[in-house]
């Protein structure tokens, strides 16, 4: 129990001290403090506001297979972008079109074109807003602290998380989408300042030597993760939300609290990858991936 204690307050003690000589970070901590907040709103409600608006189960499903289809068919052009006006511009165009997803998403009745431009808006801002914030957060950082600065991040952020779903869930059951995706749109767009604040990075286009073999290997990894996220995600949101008697602000509750939980074994598993385990947190990350599906699968129909 002491040696825990002991080794949590290293931890504590060397992060703190690279936050507080690391500007960049900081900035990038306010902007994913921000911007996980945001997210909370819209991104966490998307599925379950088409749900409660009559779509069909096959309809929403794919929907998001065409936001998947074109945020493939995009990420050429953020690559492009990152070239022309750089990584930080790139990052910022990207936050502007996650704020545009919420006013176009809370319109939407039916198969019209207010779904056409949420899907169009949802996969521009993913193809465009992750590839670039990986990047940065790698360039700002520290390779020696990764894990810990990961996983200091995700705390950081739970700070904030808990606050979307919570807002979110509020705000769809006593104000009305317009207020809560409304509001969504505008902290995105606050989420814009502290990265107009961040140093613009160096990118040093160099390949090094056995890049190739880890490519192959991101994409398989890449792959389960989305097969996972597709498959599981986007349907354990609605089953539960269903199992919450379709309650936005029940369902928000219980997302603000597993975002808690979430942040903080984050901190852990990174806090093990800076010590020398990576492949011991992988196994547990992946074990605990596998159990949390089991029980899907056994408590889905209750």
């Amino acid at each position: 129990m002491r040696q825990g204690e002991e080794d949590l307050k290293k931890l504590l003690d060397s992060l703190a001290g690279s936050l507080l000589v690391n500007r960049d970070l900081n900035l990038l901590a306010v902007h994913s403090a921000l911007q996980q907040v945001a997210a909370g709103i819209v991104s966490a409600f998307s599925a379950v506001f088409l749900l409660r608006q009559g779509f069909s189960l096959p309809a929403i499903f794919l929907s998001l297979g065409v936001i998947i289809v074109l945020r493939l068919a995009f990420r050429p052009a953020a690559a492009l972008a990152v070239q022309v006006i750089g990584l930080r511009s790139t990052l910022i165009v990207g936050t502007f079109l996650y704020a545009a997803q919420g006013p176009l998403l809370a319109p939407v009745h039916g198969l019209n074109g207010w779904l056409v431009s949420y899907c169009l808006a949802a996969a521009l801002a993913q193809a465009f807003y992750w590839a670039a914030y990986h990047a940065m957060f790698a360039l700002v950082g520290s390779a020696a602290d990764r894990g810990s600065q990961v996983g200091w991040r995700q705390l950081v952020i739970a700070l904030a998380g808990p606050l979307g779903p919570a807002m979110g869930g509020l705000m769809l059951t006593f104000a009305g989408p317009w207020a809560a995706f409304g509001t969504a749109a505008v902290i995105e767009l606050v989420a814009i300042l502290p990265l107009l604040e961040v140093s613009r990075p160096t990118i040093v286009a160099t390949v090094p030597d056995g890049a190739f073999a880890f490519y192959k290997r991101g994409i398989l990894l890449l792959g389960s993760d989305g097969w996972i996220f597709c498959s599981s995600s986007w349907a354990w949101s609605m089953i539960m939300f269903q199992a919450l008697s379709s309650r936005y602000d029940a369902y928000g509750g219980v997302l603000a609290v597993l975002a808690v939980v979430g942040a903080f074994s984050g901190l852990a598993l990174g806090h093990l990858i800076d010590r020398g385990h990576a492949r011991r947190a992988a196994m547990i990350n992946a074990a605990t991936l596998a159990g949390t599906l089991i029980a899907k699968v056994m408590c889905g129909s209750s």
